[in-house]
């Protein structure tokens, strides 16, 4: 098992917060998406999750196959 932090940053690498903001996530590779944590929310293995102060953590779990996997958050573009 391993977590993954995430945070919310514009094109500059610059923190957004505090933001809230839906990400889409995209696991590929040898794992199995664990889902994150939603406050208020009852699902929380869905592959989207909303930010809180711009963070949020997730959870992905390997399986018995080696291999790399890529973890991709992304949230629609907005401006500032």
């Amino acid at each position: 098992m391993a977590f993954f932090d995430v945070e919310v940053v514009d094109r500059k690498w610059s923190a957004l917060r505090p933001t809230t903001r839906a990400l889409d996530f995209k696991l590929e590779g040898p794992a199995i998406w664990r889902g994150g944590v939603n406050s208020a929310k009852q699902i929380h293995n869905n592959l989207w999750l909303d930010t809180e102060c711009g963070v949020n953590r997730v959870a992905i779990r390997s399986t018995l196959t080696p291999g790399h996997l890529t973890l991709t958050a992304r949230a629609p573009v907005w401006s500032r």
